[in-house]
């Protein structure tokens, strides 16, 4: 096989289809390593570390850098919105869906809602105290 970063990403969906993870991370980590500018393996990591692997920080590294390759894509936007949700950083999350909202991505406005819930809530609890 060639060595390029575009192979390296293949084989590692390849693997993660056949539920290999971790000879998927690394799949996806020689092609990042051949081709920074490989969003997708970004992507694929950001999400393997985050859920599969629960190294929360790294996987949110990951999908930072996806969205710095493509910014204007909204299932990046979406993700990292989701994991921002799951980690507490709800004024990201916000940002980041309220472009998904805009674009009309699906599911956005619930996940959108559930935040801005939460962020009342958090306001309403300061209140309180």
């Amino acid at each position: 096989m060639e060595q390029s970063g575009n192979n390296y990403y293949n084989a590692g969906v390849c693997a993660h289809l056949l539920g290999k993870t971790d000879e998927a991370i690394d799949q996806w980590e020689r092609a990042i390593a051949m081709d920074m500018k490989l969003p997708e393996a970004h992507v694929n990591l950001g999400t393997t570390y985050f859920v599969k692997k629960g190294e929360r920080e790294r996987g949110l590294r990951h999908m930072q850098r996806a969205l710095r390759l493509k910014p204007k894509d909204m299932e990046i936007r979406f993700n990292l919105g989701a994991m921002y949700d799951s980690v507490g950083e709800l004024e990201l999350a916000k940002k980041l869906l309220e472009d998904c909202v805009r674009c009309d991505i699906e599911n956005a406005d619930v996940l959108l809602r559930n935040v801005n819930a939460k962020i009342a809530a958090k306001a309403l609890a300061k209140e309180k105290k």
